[in-house]
């Protein structure tokens, strides 16, 4: 009895920094998700601020054409918006999301709806260099997930050979 009463709290704090690391784990991904997408959304919102759309429509656009979190992102966006209004939920959103991306991002659209596209394309412009270093680190972390596809593919090949061999013996 005493040995379990002493393996308790050991197991239980085992299994609780199993989990924190876990979520921490998670939360980088999540921000490795936004980070990947933001360059593709600045495009989409590019695009429809050109056009001479409102700003609901194309969020809304901008969130079905992106990854799962930058869509749950953007609608949730788009509720405060409609809420609170865009200068307060813009100003959430930049507090709320901790990625200094997420804060050009929120003053981008800031400028585009209150200053209008010509204002909003200026800035653009001037964050371009790190629109263009996020475009890179989006690519390096799509290939960087396809080399370990590749050993999975090395190992099922050599686990065959190994079954062929078994068969023909």
């Amino acid at each position: 009895n005493w040995f379990m009463v002493l393996l308790y709290p050991i197991f239980a704090l085992v299994i609780l920094y199993q989990e924190c690391s876990k979520i921490k784990k998670d939360y980088a991904k999540w921000q490795q998700e936004l980070t990947r997408d933001i360059p593709e959304v600045i495009d989409r919102l590019r695009i429809g601020f050109a056009a001479g759309r409102d700003h609901f429509s194309v969020l809304q656009q901008a969130s079905q054409n992106s990854g799962s979190a930058m869509e749950r992102v953007l609608d949730h966006l788009v509720q405060d918006m409609k809420i609170l209004g865009a200068k307060e939920a813009l100003r959430l959103f930049s507090v709320d999301y901790d990625l200094p991306v997420m804060g050009k991002l929120a003053s981008a659209l800031t400028i585009a709806i209150e200053s209008g596209y010509l204002a909003a394309e200026a800035y653009f412009k001037n964050i371009e260099a790190e629109l263009r270093s996020l475009r890179q680190e989006s690519i390096e972390l799509i290939t960087r997930a396809k080399p370990e596809k590749v050993y999975q593919l090395y190992l099922l090949l050599f686990a065959l050979s190994v079954a062929a061999l078994m068969l023909k013996g």
